[in-house]
């Protein structure tokens, strides 16, 4: 089975000059897991995730047990807010990507999907273009879709 039948084909994209905030509001409102970090021509050149938005905000000392000492986190992250204002999209986004193509089979994507440990792929045509997204949760649906008549046959 390709991908392309599976794959999530509304995305949400963004320039590389965007700034904190914008992506912040494009994350709050994306129909997609990854935000796409795309060029002029509208080629894939990074990803945003949740997990590398919150990964540049908190601070590198702050762990789960100092986090129970913070009293003010509203105030706490209005200040993590205000110290990363300055990044863009293309500060925080991940350049070291895998993706698939509109051709990829289900099988590769699940196993490139469990040997990155990601939740989602981009998908592309043949241009570099994103095209698409495939989720951990698309793939598991088609896999239960594919075993339901045999189990309900039991």
């Amino acid at each position: 089975m390709k991908i392309s039948t599976i794959m999530n084909r509304q995305v949400a994209k963004t320039g590389p000059g965007e700034s904190f905030a914008k992506v912040l509001a494009a994350m709050q409102a994306m129909p997609s897991r990854l935000l796409h970090v795309v060029d002029a021509d509208d080629r894939l050149m990074g990803i945003i995730s949740s997990y590398d938005v919150l990964k540049v905000m908190m601070p590198f000392y702050l762990d789960s047990n100092l986090a129970k000492a913070v009293t003010d986190d509203e105030n706490f992250v209005r200040r993590l807010l205000a110290d990363n204002a300055h990044l863009t999209a293309a500060d925080i986004m991940a350049v070291d990507i895998i993706t698939l193509h509109e051709d990829s089979h289900l099988l590769e994507a699940e196993a490139l999907i469990k040997e990155k440990a990601v939740n989602a792929l981009p998908v592309l045509d043949e241009q570099g273009h994103v095209v698409g997204e495939v989720t951990r949760q698309a793939i598991l649906s088609q896999f239960i879709e594919l075993c339901a008549p045999a189990s309900s046959e039991q």
